[in-house]
């Protein structure tokens, strides 16, 4: 594989980036004048991404992980999820986890971000291949200059984010129950927002424990307890999803007839089947970068008391003071 001269090589920091044509995710993408540049560049709020044009123009090109990336114009870089203005379906979130090397192949038009690599050119025989990984590329800036003999090591450190992950969980055997039931199980599954995870190390204490708590909820908390949160967190008056369910046509069922229909045990067996330790705690580092079991320990979730946490009066849940 030969190095274009024509496209600098560059460096990016670990975090949490948007993969996928920038004018996607970035409003002022032209203002900047971010068309046309290729390497690593400042956005203008000092923020570092990378970019590189593509071999032949826009279409729908995979990457090394064979997941695909539409593109409109002629664009695909890596931003930090800070500097966009709104996440976009049509790139992928990734967290890298070491100082990666971003560079433009020749052979094959591969824009690589670490050990992730898009192959542009449609025309070219190039393979994806493992060698990718495992190149050593100098990190001269925009150069290809060696400086003071450092290298940018390439390989294993990028990992895809998928905002749906912990719901995929939840639902897997989603199909085994009528839809009643389906509507329950995916308010619970979309109960916990992954992407406010990207925040969690900057997050105040109370915040921390907050999310904690969630995932206990979720995830972690007896039959009882999940159920007599979940079900009134739905029949709250606060909450107006069953009204929405109602006029979308979701169910013909008023709210209560809905929850006494309702069989909590399957619910409750359903979302846990897939909901081991060992699954959440991938999710929840690959999202907040932090030891799930030491955060945990941490802000450790007290018993519930068995307190009814949603006031009724007559069989009724009454509304937030």
């Amino acid at each position: 594989m030969a190095y274009s001269a024509i496209k600098p090589v560059g460096q990016l920091q670990p975090g949490v980036y948007w993969v996928g044509d920038l004018s996607y995710v970035i409003e002022d993408f032209f203002d900047q004048g971010l068309y046309g540049l290729e390497g690593v560049h400042k956005t203008k709020d000092s923020y570092q991404l990378a970019i590189y044009s593509k071999m032949y123009g826009d279409g729908i090109f995979a990457d090394s992980d064979g997941n695909s990336y539409a593109v409109d114009v002629a664009n695909i870089g890596c931003v930090p999820v800070d500097a966009i203005d709104e996440i976009s379906d049509l790139g992928y979130i990734v967290r890298f986890t070491a100082p990666f090397a971003c560079r433009w192949i020749e052979d094959g038009g591969f824009i690589c971000f670490g050990d992730l690599s898009i192959k542009t050119d449609p025309l070219s025989d190039a393979e994806y291949s493992e060698s990718l990984n495992h190149q050593e590329v100098p990190s001269g800036g925009n150069s290809f200059e060696k400086t003071d003999d450092l290298f940018i090591r390439t390989s294993g450190v990028h990992i895809k984010l998928d905002p749906s992950e912990l719901m995929n969980l939840i639902l897997r055997n989603e199909d085994e129950v009528d839809t009643d039931t389906q509507l329950m199980m995916r308010e619970i599954a979309s109960y916990i927002e992954l992407s406010d995870l990207l925040d969690y190390s900057d997050s105040s204490p109370q915040d921390q424990r907050f999310v904690i708590w969630m995932f206990h909820i979720v995830c972690h908390s007896g039959q009882e307890e999940f159920t007599e949160y979940f079900r009134g967190y739905y029949g709250t008056p606060d909450n107006e999803v069953h009204v929405t369910h109602l006029v979308e046509g979701k169910t013909r069922m008023e709210l209560y007839a809905f929850l006494e229909k309702l069989d909590w045990d399957r619910i409750f067996s359903i979302c846990r089947m897939h909901c081991d330790v060992d699954s959440v705690s991938r999710i929840f580092q690959s999202w907040a970068g932090l030891d799930y079991a030491a955060e945990r320990a941490r802000y450790t979730v007290e018993a519930w008391d068995r307190a009814c946490r949603w006031p009724m009066v007559d069989g009724k849940y009454l509304p937030s003071e």
